[in-house]
């Protein structure tokens, strides 16, 4: 996936599954990129609010990796999900998602978006690429 697919696939949104920053419940999210601020936005809703979204500064972002989380349901079935580890200098945020292709999908974007905002100078150069 180039970075023009990465930034779009990005800005587009998905939802996840959010662990609070203390860890102990889980909600669901929709996450997208905000292009113009650099910012991994996360909010209740598809589009943003200020009072009910939450945001991380993509240049803050130092690493983001993925897992495979194994649980049990009420009916005692199996149950995977495909958690992204995205690490800050102050927190990690854990994604989810019941769909390994949209966790590997979204795995590689960030990563993509990632490694051209590490290695270019922002004040330099937009997101998006000509």
């Amino acid at each position: 996936m180039d970075l023009r697919m990465s930034v779009e696939t990005l800005r587009a949104g998905d939802w996840f599954y959010k662990w609070t920053s203390k860890g102990d419940s889980v909600h669901r999210r929709w996450f997208w990129i905000d292009t113009k601020s650099y910012l991994l936005v996360w909010s209740n809703y598809e589009t943003y609010s200020p009072h009910f979204c939450g945001s991380v500064r993509l240049d803050d972002i130092c690493q983001v990796t993925s897992r495979d989380l194994f649980s049990v349901d009420e009916g005692a079935f199996p149950k995977t999900y495909y958690v992204l580890l995205i690490e800050t200098r102050k927190r990690v945020l854990q994604l989810a998602t019941e769909l390994k292709d949209k966790c590997d999908t979204w795995f590689e974007a960030l990563n993509n978006v990632m490694g051209f905002i590490h290695r270019n100078d922002m004040a330099r150069g937009a997101l998006i690429p000509d």
